[in-house]
């Protein structure tokens, strides 16, 4: 899995069919289509040719193309204070509830141990 910066997505998308080459100066790149839009795509690797079982890169996802996901978004439209504090106001009611499970798998798990108790 190779990775390079889309100019058209603006951001780090992974690449389709990569292939190896090598330019005017010795430098070697990957080229190869972004897997979202198509584009054409290059990342420069430097003066020793990469192998080609490379370990996976792991992109870290941005929190705001994270909102853009979450209210399906597209990449052009801005994260206004609103979108935020509506995000905030869902992430604090998942915690809300969250925390009433956990209090209701402690409450049934001291209601097991005494039924236990019972039974021995």
């Amino acid at each position: 899995m190779v990775t390079g910066y889309c100019t058209k997505c603006r951001k780090i998308n992974e690449m389709n069919n990569p292939t190896i080459k090598q330019n005017k100066i010795g430098l070697f790149y990957y080229e190869g289509t972004c897997s979202v839009c198509g584009q054409r795509i290059f990342k420069i690797v430097g003066k020793n040719k990469p192998k080609e079982n490379r370990e996976p890169i792991v992109i870290k996802k941005d929190p705001i193309d994270s909102l853009r996901d979450m209210f399906n978004l597209q990449s052009g439209t801005k994260i206004t204070r609103d979108l935020l504090s509506e995000a905030e106001n869902i992430s604090a009611v998942l915690n809300e509830r969250i925390q009433k499970y956990s209090e209701v798998i402690a409450s049934n798990q001291a209601e097991v141990q005494r039924l236990l108790e019972q039974v021995k």
